[in-house]
């Protein structure tokens, strides 16, 4: 019965506030304390660090095999130096990694030195000490020649085997941190052909020390008149050669002359033939395919609610409406949906979500005052996403509003009666309910204000444009995104206020963000009362710690 669902109800929201209920709830927002001295993954020191041993590793890809195949009389000092300086840079990289760069393993954060050293020993310390061994320098010093230190140094190419993490770090930090985004695809193709080249050139390289240490009857080498070119024509020519097998092109212009040369020219065909014919081609036609059916979706989408809005007469203004829908679906959500994206969560992780985009502007409604911060999380979990066309009309006037919408990102006008317009901010709460409550505890509006923006000293940035959230009791509106300094923009606001006395407005100043969260540069207030019409005033800025940032004339 209601009575009895009634006292459920109640009964719940008393287990909700109890002390034992409370530490559950907040046991998750304690944050970890990083030991001083240790970085995180998203540090920039560490995506610099990682930049810097993905040239390390490349340089050792790439510098090894051209040592042992176009090796010289002697080692050059430069070259040696280089070396020495790349295995002093990966050492530094094993101490790091030991005592400094905090890991995430299995979704948690390791940021006790203890615990990620001991992963580090457990799981990679063997292999980076083993490709940290200088043998190649002891022997550098023992007068060994340029082929044998070249072979020596084939123990430092083991460190390639990071060569994948140091790029997928690098890749999540571009997609979560930046504007830009790699997609799935790209980064696929992108690595198939690294290895097409990485290959072709060990090939070539390996090509070439074949026909070197042949006679020179029976080498390509000779054959092909390559004897007497220096090290970067023999290159290019075995370089050509290890393409156009391994892509299985074929064109056969470079010899092969001995059984050496010979069976080395299959296995290179079938390496070829496995990742170029079969790699290669499955990636871009994946990616061409998924392309092609999501583009074929959306136009027999578009085509069919076409017809369909022909055939029954549908009002051409509407039908402009739906079709603007579909471009933004399709355009800017990428097909995203963000219904199944929160079905396909679990329970905790979907509240979660919920969580920090609606609990905030609910706890701050008036109609949702006498509700416990439980009662107003279990509302929050039964909010769904909701995506309003342009033109659509969430809470009109005179119609019935059942529902409560928090407002999250775009552009929202609201009008009065009396035909008074508002931009809205995120997080603004749409509702007849949350209207009316707010009505009968402010009372109702005395005065209309304009307050005209001429213009902002405020410090540039890199994270985007400002913009001005105008603050009166619990009435908000916001300006727009400013890209430069002379904005010009007029702004109408309500506000309740006794004749003749000043009333305090707030100015809140956000940085705009198309991907991350806006950014909050600082805060400051003005005056305003009947008398001030006219005036121009200075409003200055200050950030979190009281410290002046700038000001809005």
């Amino acid at each position: 019965t209601l009575l009895e669902a009634k006292a459920s109800i109640e009964k719940t929201i008393l287990n909700l506030n109890s002390s034992k209920m409370v530490r559950f709830l907040d046991a998750n927002e304690v944050e970890t304390k990083v030991p001083k001295g240790v970085l995180l993954p998203e540090s920039r020191f560490r995506v610099v660090w990682d930049i810097f041993a993905v040239i390390g590793v490349l340089y050792l890809i790439f510098s090894v095999p051209t040592k042992i195949s176009f090796a010289t009389a002697s080692i050059s000092l430069s070259s040696f130096c280089i070396d020495v300086l790349v295995d002093v840079y990966f050492m530094a990289d094993m101490y790091c990694r030991c005592n400094k760069f905090a890991i995430v393993k299995d979704g948690f954060l390791i940021s006790s030195p203890h615990d990620f050293k001991k992963i580090y020993r457990e799981q990679e310390l063997q292999v980076d000490f083993l490709s940290a061994l200088p043998v190649s320098a002891i022997a550098f010093f023992f007068g060994v020649n340029c082929r044998q230190y070249g072979f020596l140094r084939l123990l430092q190419v083991v460190r390639a085997r990071r060569f994948g993490k140091y790029v997928d770090d690098l890749v999540d930090y571009i997609n979560t941190r930046t504007y830009f985004v790699i997609s799935t695809a790209t980064l696929r193709v992108c690595q198939i052909l690294f290895i097409i080249l990485v290959l072709c050139h060990w090939f070539g390289c390996t090509f070439h020390l074949i026909g070197s240490i042949q006679d020179a009857s029976e080498s390509w080498i000779s054959v092909d008149e390559m004897q007497d070119e220096q090290l970067p024509m023999r290159y290019l020519r075995s370089f050509y050669w290890a393409l156009y097998t391994m892509t299985t092109i074929g064109y056969g212009s470079v010899p092969v002359m001995s059984i050496p040369e010979r069976v080395f020219a299959m296995i290179a065909m079938a390496v070829g033939a496995v990742i170029c014919d079969a790699g290669l081609t499955a990636v871009l036609a994946a990616t061409i395919e998924n392309k092609d059916h999501q583009a074929g979706t959306n136009n027999r989408r578009i085509q069919c609610s076409k017809l369909f809005m022909k055939t029954n007469n549908i009002d051409q203004n509407l039908q402009d409406r739906i079709l603007d829908y579909f471009a933004y679906v399709d355009g800017e959500m990428r097909n995203i949906n963000e219904s199944s994206v929160m079905n396909d969560l679990s329970s905790s992780l979907r509240s979660e979500i919920l969580y920090h985009f609606c609990f905030e502007p609910l706890r701050e409604c008036t109609y949702f005052n006498d509700c416990s911060d439980g009662a107003i999380f279990s509302l929050v979990r039964i909010m769904v996403p909701y995506i309003a066309v342009p033109g659509e009309h969430l809470s009109e006037i005179g119609k019935a509003c059942h529902s409560i919408y928090v407002f999250q990102k775009g552009n929202i006008l609201v009008r009065d009666a009396a035909g008074f317009k508002t931009n809205l901010p995120e997080g603004s709460i749409i509702g007849h309910s949350a209207s009316l409550a707010a009505s009968k505890k402010e009372g109702l509006w005395t005065h209309a204000m304009k307050l005209e923006l001429l213009s902002a000293n405020l410090p540039k940035s890199k994270s985007g444009n400002p913009y001005v959230i105008i603050k009166n009791g619990m009435s908000k509106c916001k300006s727009m995104v400013q890209n430069s300094r002379y904005w010009m923009e007029m702004i109408e606001m309500k506000l309740k206020a006794g004749n003749g006395k000043f009333h305090k407005i707030k100015l809140e100043v956000n940085e705009w963000s198309k991907r991350q969260s806006h950014t909050l540069v600082g805060t400051g207030e003005v005056l305003a009362s009947e008398t001030s019409s006219g005036k121009i005033e200075i409003c200055s800025i200050f950030d979190d710690k009281g410290k002046s940032v700038g000001s809005i004339q």
